[in-house]
């Protein structure tokens, strides 16, 4: 026998106000048994309800049920799993709304324009010529020179890859801007356009089984970043070099192709410490240099993207000469997914000489690189060799030349797919001829040209143009433009990328 859902609330509550006995002896053996029948027949209801997807009939039906024995376990947990599932429906539906019909942006107010720099008087004499408004005063005003301070010669860096050639010292890198000795900051932004490396479109054409122009020529979409960083550094010797940086960066058009559109925002909060220890005999001054990066990667457009990043980076440098490097870097990392399932964790690899020779004006820095990314829960893997040499010289003190050759061997490795493991080999070379037109202000052209093995539709060549003003330790601000040109399938890119930073 059935009751309507307003009878039991209704005896509970006369059965209470009645009185009579309480606890067990007030309910006859008569109603609790059809007080048991009602509960079985609400619990039927609703697991019935639920296995249809009905989740508003399995919990009004758990609902009466619980009013009956309210103190049962068993009804209170599947009480509680049908409504922890509506939420969740509730909320995938919120996220589709505002994916289909986002909301405005909000309106901006216009910024005044500021006036040309290049407007203003230059005083009695007239306008200053145009070579010494762009370039820098040798010796920084009083108030810039007492906190930007000169780099000290007891505390190396690690040196790394750089655009002037041998024979001049290369750049050791300063604290930046400090308000307090010891302390400084710095700062970059970063706009720029850049292809996505030919490996990775031969890649993507393989699993995605490419078999016409149209397809190859649909995959050719630049990378757009937008980035702005900021560092504080803490230098008080004889103890650890310490850095905090904040790094924030967008990321558009990746993988376009393959996931639709797709942009990336990381945030990378970074901390790294740098120690050189006294000279050894026969080897020379070590340098230790450990990083740790929180990386927290989301999309507006790509649940799949979220994730949170722990890597931890060591660098080692051994270096017996000035003029003589040995450079060692380990990096690795766990990615775990946040809003979906998945994980992945890399190890890579890394080794350099760095080698000067001042009398011939010459730089070279052969490298070699191997990492490997294996993914979760599936049992994809990527691994990736990468073997270039980096050298440069000096033509005249105003003119450089540098180049760098490059071979990629990538291979991504899955198993129970068509094609299993697709593969790529790409030889690239980058190469740069440099002329300092005024003191720090340089103007550069350079040539790209990138070839693969089997699959020639990405072969390409690029031509680059660029100016650069570079104060170290003040600014440097480097604005290029890059055609590139695909010229199996007859397409090309036109990038633009700007560059400036502070005080580094």
């Amino acid at each position: 026998m059935r009751y309507p859902r307003w009878a039991v609330p209704l005896a509970v509550g006369a059965a209470l106000l009645w009185p009579g006995p309480v606890g067990d002896a007030a309910t006859a053996p008569a109603d609790r048994v059809e007080l048991d029948v009602q509960y079985a027949e609400a619990f039927e209801r609703g697991v019935a309800a639920f296995r249809r997807g009905d989740l508003d009939g399995a919990a009004s039906a758990f609902q009466e049920a619980w009013l009956v024995q309210p103190t049962n376990p068993r009804i209170v947990s599947w009480l509680s799993l049908v409504r922890d599932e509506q939420a969740r429906r509730a909320a995938m539906t919120r996220t589709l709304e505002e994916i289909q019909h986002p909301p405005p942006p909000p309106e901006r107010e216009q910024e005044p324009l500021l006036e040309a720099w290049w407007e203003e008087p230059a005083g009695a004499g007239g306008r200053e010529p145009l070579e010494e408004r762009l370039t820098l005063p040798a010796v920084p005003p009083a108030g810039v020179a007492r906190l930007v301070t000169p780099v000290e010669e007891s505390r190396p860096e690690i040196l790394s890859e750089t655009k002037r050639a041998g024979f001049q010292k290369l750049y050791k890198e300063g604290i930046g801007l400090q308000p307090i000795r010891g302390l400084g900051f710095s700062a970059r932004t970063e706009i720029f356009e850049e292809p996505n490396p030919v490996d990775d479109y031969l890649i993507e054409s393989k699993i995605l089984n490419f078999s016409s122009l149209a397809d190859y020529r649909r995959s050719i979409t630049p990378l757009f970043t937008r980035s702005w960083a900021a560092r504080v550094v803490a230098d008080y010797e004889p103890w650890p070099r310490l850095t905090y940086e904040f790094d924030n960066r967008d990321i558009e058009h990746e993988f376009e192709t393959r996931f639709g559109f797709k942009n990336r925002n990381l945030e990378t909060h970074a901390v790294n410490a740098l120690y050189t220890f006294p000279r050894a005999p026969l080897l020379g001054q070590l340098t230790v240099n450990p990083w740790y990066k929180r990386v927290i990667q989301e999309s507006d457009r790509d649940a799949g993207t979220f994730e949170n990043r722990d890597e931890f980076i060591l660098n080692l440098s051994l270096k017996p000469t000035d003029d003589l490097e040995y450079f060692f870097q380990f990096d690795t990392y766990d990615a775990d997914k946040t809003r979906t399932l998945g994980a992945s964790k890399l190890k890579l690899y890394k080794a350099q000489v760095r080698m000067r020779f001042p009398r011939l004006r010459l730089f070279v820095i052969p490298s070699v690189e191997y990492s490997d990314t294996d993914y979760d829960p599936s049992d994809d893997e990527f691994s990736k060799r990468d073997f270039f040499v980096d050298w440069g010289f000096d033509i005249t003190k105003r003119l450089r030349a540098s180049s760098k050759e490059q071979i990629i061997s990538a291979e991504t490795s899955q198993p129970g797919k068509v094609p299993s493991n697709p593969d790529a080999e790409v030889f690239n070379t980058f190469n740069t001829l440099s002329y300092e037109l005024f003191p720090d202000f340089d103007v550069s052209v350079g040539m790209d040209y990138s070839r693969a093995v089997g699959l020639n539709a990405f072969n390409n060549v690029g031509f680059r143009v660029e100016v650069e003003l570079f104060k170290p330790g003040i600014i440097r601000s480097k604005f290029g433009y890059e055609w590139l040109s695909y010229y199996n399938i007859d397409e090309d890119l036109s990038l633009l990328y700007w560059r400036v930073f502070l005080f580094q």
